[in-house]
């Protein structure tokens, strides 16, 4: 029955995960994420040592659109190169 319970609330989330996606819209905005540094802690043993990792550069743009019945505003990552193509008030399909 608990793993029942599990089940059934894992399969809620899935679903109100997916209930508002965006596959259309015009581009309101884009801008660039620049790369920054994190540190991982690594554990060996007793002793945790913190190793610096790069991110990448990041392309985003926010599209505005209908999703049913409401109106909603979602971030999507591109590449560089659709990035320098696309412009504000361009329509924006992902498929």
């Amino acid at each position: 029955m608990r793993y029942f319970k599990i089940l059934c609330i894992l399969a809620f989330v899935i679903l109100l995960a997916s209930c508002h996606k965006l596959s259309s819209g015009i581009i309101t905005d884009k801008h660039i994420e620049e790369p920054t540094t994190i540190l991982i802690p690594i554990s060996t043993g007793k002793t945790t040592i913190l190793v610096p990792t790069k991110t990448d550069r990041k392309y985003v743009i926010t599209v505005k659109g209908k999703s049913g019945n409401k109106n909603i505003e979602e971030d999507f990552k591109v590449s560089k190169k659709d990035f320098e193509h696309l412009k504000i008030g361009d329509n924006f399909n992902t498929d």
